[in-house]
């Protein structure tokens, strides 16, 4: 199961939002628990969950062993650098606002948003009595200017180099029961911090594997894998806290660890 099963409410340390909480305003949600959601926060509670976050039920049994950890050579991570390109000119750039009015001879369908104005004022276009006050648009929304290209961007989902595999883990997974079944395999590591959750998901596979027969569990981890978020940096930075890597059926049933040097 893809989430953790509860005795009460109250366990899983943070609740719902059911009815809103800033007057006339938007709902505030503050989130406070941070990432201790679900399974991490029963870890760090110290609370047994009725039924674990990744527990499965099955007609047969399986033995976990012979966990392999091997480590790569990868590169230096090395943060993105040098500007973006500047922001390209978009229509045909006229202040007249007249050309942008609705044409005499259309008809709208309501509700329905066109990029068209109303009116030649835009003031009077705009229907919102902030318009023109100071902080209306955000200090630099309009700079088309180059910009520093962010430390952890650089490529789609961000750094190239967050996807280095640094660690190769394999398992061997035997079916030890009398008649077919599937398992799912479960790879965690712990971060080691002394803020961080104590496990945290970080690859799981589905094997089918015949009775007796056995079946190995192959997975990578990431340099992003093994990464916090530094707010200061605006990049993600692997600490030097311990790391280690657990292997499994659920977040509480580990039967295979072995710590990443």
């Amino acid at each position: 199961i893809p989430f953790t099963f509860g005795a009460t409410r109250e366990d899983y340390g943070t609740d719902l939002l059911y009815r809103p909480n800033n007057g006339s305003g938007a709902p505030q949600v503050s989130f406070t628990e941070g990432n201790f959601i679900d399974y991490r926060a029963f870890d760090r509670a110290g609370l047994t969950p009725v039924y674990e976050f990744g527990f499965g039920l099955s007609y047969t049994t399986f033995n976990y062993s012979d966990l392999r950890v091997t480590k790569l050579n990868v590169s230096t991570y090395t943060p993105t650098a040098g500007m973006t390109p500047a922001a390209p000119t978009l229509g045909n750039s006229s202040n007249d606002t007249s050309q942008y009015q609705f044409p005499s001879n259309f008809t709208a369908v309501p509700l329905y948003i066109y990029p068209y104005l109303n009116a030649s004022d835009l003031e009077s276009a705009s229907n919102d009595t902030n318009y023109g006050v100071e902080g209306y648009v955000p200090a630099g929304a309009q700079d088309g200017s180059p910009q520093p290209l962010l430390p952890a961007g650089g490529a789609p989902g961000g750094n190239a180099q967050l996807y280095d595999v640094l660690y190769q883990v394999r398992a061997t997974i035997t079916n030890t029961g009398s008649i077919p079944g599937d398992e799912v395999v479960q790879l965690y590591v712990s971060l080691g911090g002394e803020y961080d959750p104590h496990i945290v998901l970080r690859n799981f596979e589905r094997l089918s594997i015949q009775p007796g027969s056995t079946a190995t569990f192959t997975a990578d981890i990431t340099r992003r894998d093994l990464s916090n978020w530094d707010t200061n940096a605006q990049n993600w930075v692997m600490s030097s806290s311990p790391k280690a890597v657990y292997v499994g059926s659920s977040s509480r049933t580990l039967p295979l660890s072995a710590p990443l040097s």
